[in-house]
């Protein structure tokens, strides 16, 4: 109310003084969108702003890490580079043709412990030309440098511990992947699923190609059949005990997106699940679009406001006067 009281400028016309520069701000602010060399008036710069590539901010360290949980980043960075999909579809055909009968678990199990060892080979073979693929058949450096903060995708994100530090929390993340679901740990015939796991960063790694790093967050996850549930009000709650997927702890850094976990006042054992900020929408001719009442309204009337103000904020008033609350 602060903020709209200081829009008055005429007491005797409280509300349209404040419709009046309530809609010059949103105006000024949309045609922005348009101008991508021009800043917001008043909005300071985010520090993101032209950096694609992720940056280690704080607690850098390099650490001689266990050889089986390395391999296992080097697994998970190897199943998401394109151009090792050639790679990963042959090595499936080529176990499915040797065991016919195998069920899927028993194939991707077999293929999980067996594919880096037949990728180193079959490079070998090949010779081939493609750099950043010879680098990753020889494998990573088992010293991994590794960060208590890092930014990507504009975020900020903090390991667990580094949270414990601080004020406010950077630890939560979300991923959306679609992979093999298993009902139990007898199920051998898996389904092609798209889920959401939810978890919170144990540790930030740069896993050392020599000639690049690759950045990926080990994580803890929660258990998705057992940990998260959508209450009656449309809520995400989260039980952050309820650990799975032990055995695959790792994503890529540029996959991760940002949640907060707040707890239930009601049963302080579920947090509700609260998303990150998003960007905006944008189609493909890089123009904004979004789903909020008062950008589609100003949209087509924005050049009215430049041109006839007073027309606009009475078109407004009345559009508002009309609206069912």
């Amino acid at each position: 109310m602060k903020i709209f009281k200081g829009y008055v400028k005429n007491p005797y016309r409280p509300e349209a003084s404040i419709v009046e520069r309530y809609i010059a701000e949103e105006a000024m602010e949309f045609c922005t969108n348009y101008m991508s060399d021009v800043d917001a008036i008043g909005v300071p710069k985010t520090r993101y702003k032209g950096r694609h590539e992720g940056k280690g901010t704080r607690g850098v360290r390099v650490i001689r890490k266990d050889q089986q949980q390395v391999l296992q980043a080097h697994l998970y960075i190897l199943n998401n580079t394109d151009d090792v999909l050639p790679f990963l579809n042959e090595h499936k055909m080529l176990l499915k043709s040797v065991n016919p009968r195998a069920n899927e678990k028993w194939l991707l199990n077999e293929h999980n412990k067996t594919f880096l060892k037949w990728f180193k080979e079959k490079i070998g073979e090949r010779a081939c030309d493609v750099e950043h693929l010879k680098w990753l058949a020889r494998g990573p450096n088992f010293d991994v440098i590794t960060w208590s903060g890092y930014d990507i995708n504009k975020f900020s994100f903090y390991t667990n511990t580094e949270d414990q530090k601080s004020t406010m929390q950077n630890s939560g993340v979300t991923l959306e992947a679609e992979s093999m679901h298993f009902a139990s740990s007898k199920d051998n015939n898996p389904v092609m699923a798209t889920i959401s796991y939810y978890g919170v960063i144990e540790e930030i790694w740069e896993v050392d190609y020599v000639k690049f790093r690759v950045p990926v967050f080990k994580c803890k996850w929660v258990d998705s059949n057992t940990g998260v549930h959508v209450d009656d009000l449309g809520f995400t709650l989260v039980d952050l005990a309820k650990i799975g997927y032990k055995e695959n702890p790792f994503i890529m850094a540029y996959q991760a997106k940002q949640v907060f976990y707040v707890k239930d006042p009601s049963n302080e054992r579920w947090s509700v699940l609260i998303q990150g900020k998003n960007e905006p929408d944008v189609d493909n001719r890089g123009r904004f679009i979004s789903s909020s009442y008062t950008l589609r309204w100003v949209q087509p009337k924005v050049f009215l406001f430049l041109i006839e103000p007073i027309k606009f904020v009475v078109d407004l008033f009345h559009e508002l006067t009309s609206m069912k609350l």
